[in-house]
């Protein structure tokens, strides 16, 4: 009998592990924006300050994104080697930053909403959630098969 622990987690998955902030630092600043929501406008219903904390929560997640996938192309600007770094490394890395802010983004969101991401099965829920967002925007662009195969893993 052995006691060596398998570790069967895709490189990827490991990755966005490494780089995702706490899950106290998330909640932390997400209860934050809605605590400036609910200062700022203290004649808006719960739910309103919900929707506007969650959208200035998108906003800021959405430049995190762009300021991410701008800075990996930075490496195409070389000619020759650049282009093959862009291609393989850049790619890898804005596909790990692009999953970190989904999955962040989608811990900010729930915090908002009252669920407690410091709760393990919460946080994996909020995993799930930001796979199936990127699975559903992979089928949109025209990777349906790849889409339906990644869901029935995920599943499984």
């Amino acid at each position: 009998m052995t006691t060596e622990i398998v570790e069967d987690k895709p490189r990827l998955l490991k990755a966005v592990e490494f780089i995702l902030a706490k899950p106290e630092d998330i909640k932390k600043e997400s209860i934050q924006v809605l605590e400036k929501y609910k200062k700022a406008k203290p004649n808006k219903s719960e739910s309103e300050i919900q929707k506007l904390a969650s959208e200035k929560i998108i906003s800021n997640y959405s430049y995190y994104a762009a300021f991410a996938g701008g800075t990996t192309a930075l490496t195409g600007v070389i000619p020759g080697i650049g282009t093959a770094i862009a291609i393989g490394g850049g790619a890898s890395a804005d596909a790990v930053a692009c999953m970190k802010f989904q999955i962040e983004m989608t811990m900010a969101i729930a915090t908002v909403y009252g669920h407690d991401i410091l709760i393990e099965e919460e946080k994996r829920l909020c995993y799930i959630i930001a796979g199936l967002g990127a699975m559903s925007e992979a089928a949109k662009e025209g990777g349906k098969t790849v889409g339906s195969k990644a869901f029935v893993k995920l599943v499984q």
